[in-house]
């Protein structure tokens, strides 16, 4: 196997030092032109390329940036994060360190260690709790870092989010304006800020209408499909059950479908649903979902461009937090309540607890 070249056979074949090629390869002032030309025809012929550890051992500079997200395997919305990250990170010659948090506190950490060891320029996360208590000796005031989707409430740190709290409100009044007046939700974990402002929406939007909020009606405890099945076979098995069903998630969404279709609920003549997250499956089911879009791949960019920032060190941000528009998209899951309720109500055969903010 042939030797590989090294920095020192350029500075050979050129006939300067190591210290000038590598002053020519960090494009410093103060080498003439004549040398620069010759170091550059010396790296060409030679075929030489360093390695970005090298470099950023040399520079301080890696030109990696770190992604911390619970799961782009499990959730779409942070497949479209990422995506939008990657797009930036491409334009602006940024290599990308993914990892998959599982929205585990102890992961989190380790990952975020991982990437400090590795030198990552900077770090853009969802985080996996409101608190950063388990990441304070981690997050160096001068390591940038940009969250997304999520914020901290003890630590002020720049984000890209979207008001969950005014889109939630806004997706419950527009099930009250068609006439339903029992509305069941299901959230995700109660340990994130966005699922907080969620169910906050939620109770808002009943109290605003002089509706009462039955805590029997309220589900909220994680993302997985258990979760939502369920919390939608104890909604159905109450005495007076919902007339609608709110998921303050796409990925619980498919949980509650699931229920729903075992037991042969109509949708909407029976039941309608609503649903934050419009992702492509939600326009093949019958009938198509009516949901709260968001721009997840423009968070993403814009994640990337507000850390780029952070990282050159260029004027101060305008907005700590920048706040997105979600997009509410009617289509054929909602339509006014009958006035019975669902027909025969499942029975309870599985105990699931049901947690409440």
């Amino acid at each position: 196997m042939p030797r590989m070249t090294t920095i020192r056979d350029v500075a050979q074949r050129a006939g300067v030092s190591v210290a000038t090629v590598s002053r020519v390869m960090n494009g410093s002032a103060n080498v003439s032109p004549e040398l620069r030309e010759r170091v550059w025809e010396a790296i060409k012929a030679l075929n030489y390329s360093p390695s970005a550890l090298a470099r950023g051992l040399n520079t301080r500079i890696s030109s990696t940036i770190g992604v911390c997200v619970p799961s782009i395997t499990k959730h779409p919305f942070w497949a479209q994060v990422v995506s939008g990250i990657e797009d930036e990170c491409r334009k602006s010659g940024y290599n990308l360190f993914l990892c998959h948090t599982e929205s585990e506190p102890q992961r989190e950490r380790d990952y975020i260690e991982l990437l400090r060891t590795r030198r990552a320029d900077g770090l853009i996360l969802g985080p996996s709790a409101d608190s950063a208590a388990h990441l304070e000796a981690l997050l160096a005031p001068d390591w940038p870092l940009v969250l997304v989707d999520r914020k901290f409430r003890d630590l002020a740190v720049p984000a890209i989010l979207v008001d969950n709290y005014r889109a939630s409100l806004e997706a419950v009044e527009y099930l009250v304006r068609l006439g339903h007046r029992r509305i069941g939700v299901v959230a995700g974990s109660p340990a994130h800020t966005v699922a907080q402002d969620r169910i906050r929406g939620y109770r808002d939007a009943l109290t605003r209408n002089g509706l009462p909020v039955d805590e029997s009606l309220i589900w909220m405890r994680s993302y997985e499909d258990e979760h939502a099945y369920a919390a939608t076979r104890a909604l159905l098995a109450l005495p007076d059950p919902p007339t609608a069903i709110f998921s303050c998630s796409g990925r619980l969404a498919r949980g509650i479908l699931h229920m729903l279709q075992e037991e042969g609920v109509r949708i909407p003549q029976e039941l309608s649903f609503l649903t934050f997250d419009d992702y492509d499956w939600m326009t093949l089911v019958s009938p198509p979902l009516t949901a709260i879009a968001q721009p997840a791949v423009e968070m993403g960019r814009q994640a990337m461009r507000m850390l780029l920032r952070l990282i050159r060190g260029e004027a101060p941000l305008e907005r700590s937090e920048v706040i997105l528009e979600t997009t509410f998209v009617e289509r054929g899951s909602c339509a006014p309540p009958l006035r019975r309720p669902v027909p025969e109500p499942v029975r309870a055969g599985t105990s699931a607890q049901g947690g409440t903010p």
